[in-house]
């Protein structure tokens, strides 16, 4: 923070070190100063779709779910971040608005970006809606994507908790579990990895671990908020 502010006296319109200085913020949860850092950048970029994009994720984690939707749309309009797409699809499932949700994830995968996200949340849709076959192929497809993402049979973490979450709405209990273990014995993992382990095991049913894995989410860098998971529709279960 201190380079990033000197970085600003010698530049103060530069929008990369405003944008620096707001993520700074973010990963502190000073996000009153964030949201105002990339406000500031938004007047001097109003076509800056990373901007957007965190400002997007500052009013997810606040719990104020139509900013937020507007600024990921923004987003998207200015090609500010690849998961711009999944994040409005996102917020149009929390919304209740399935038919937007899908084009958005539809539109994710057909520009191609993390394909595996969207196939998810496909999957998700349909079952909440009762239909158990279509969700099964999105989770397949899922699953698909994510293995043709593996590097010399190697799955990184983000993919390895991604495949997890997949089985647990398959329905593949003992193979999701292997791959929340597996996930488990990596050291130093973010607190949006944790975040995603809680998601898998409240699919599976398991209350317990996924509260541990939630607790766990808010005691790391870059988990969620508990705004933010009042919302989720993954873990109304809990």
């Amino acid at each position: 923070m201190t380079w990033a502010k000197k970085a600003l006296q010698l530049a103060p319109t530069d929008l990369e070190t405003l944008l620096l200085i707001s993520l700074i913020h973010m990963d502190s949860r000073k996000f009153t100063v964030a949201m105002a850092t990339l406000q500031r950048a938004i007047e001097l970029g109003p076509d800056y779709g990373r901007a957007y994009y965190n400002l997007g994720t500052v009013y997810l984690k606040l719990g104020v779910v139509e900013q937020a939707l507007e600024n990921f749309q923004q987003a998207v309009k200015y090609d500010g971040d690849p998961n711009a797409r999944h994040y409005a699809g996102y917020v149009h499932m929390i919304l209740k608005d399935h038919d937007s949700a899908r084009s958005s994830f539809r539109e994710a995968i057909d520009a191609g970006h993390f394909p595996f996200i969207a196939m998810f949340y496909l999957g998700v849709l349909e079952k909440h809606e009762g239909n158990e076959q279509q969700a099964r192929v999105f989770y397949d497809q899922c699953l698909e994507s994510i293995d043709r993402q593996s590097v010399n049979g190697e799955t990184d973490t983000n993919l390895l908790v991604h495949r997890a979450m997949a089985l647990a709405g398959r329905g593949d209990k003992d193979e999701a579990i292997r791959n929340l273990q597996q996930v488990a014995t990596g050291e130093n993992h973010s607190g949006e990895v944790h975040y995603c382990m809680a998601r898998a095991y409240a699919i599976l049913g398991e209350k317990a671990q996924a509260r541990a894995c939630l607790q766990e989410s808010f005691d790391h860098h870059d988990g969620p908020t508990e705004q933010e998971v009042a919302l989720d529709p993954l873990l109304s279960n809990l």
